[in-house]
């Protein structure tokens, strides 16, 4: 069961980049692929080949984050991360869970 939260901003590339720079320098986190989403993978997680990301960030009309596998204190500091980029970027809206 995936659990999913949205915010309803879009924001710009250079924010988006922003979010990808700053996930790629974290301990935490794998980034696995950034064409046309963000997917990651905990590095605390034992890597799948069937499945290899335990989270997706999807960017269109608004931040999609999809957490196929995350512990509560992951989904956590994962979505803390992206609301202090998107505040960082300009935006105030927060994360809601769907």
């Amino acid at each position: 069961m995936s659990l999913e939260y949205f915010v309803a901003v879009t924001p710009t590339q250079q924010c988006v980049a922003e979010m990808v720079s700053e996930l790629g320098r974290s301990d935490a986190y794998e980034v696995l692929d950034t064409s046309g989403r963000i997917a990651l993978r905990f590095k605390a997680h034992p890597a799948r080949s069937e499945w290899p990301e335990d989270v997706e960030i999807k960017v269109d009309d608004g931040v999609l984050v999809v957490f196929h596998s995350a512990h509560r204190a992951e989904r956590e500091r994962l979505l803390s991360s992206l609301q202090a980029v998107l505040k960082s970027c300009g935006y105030s809206e927060d994360f809601e869970e769907l």
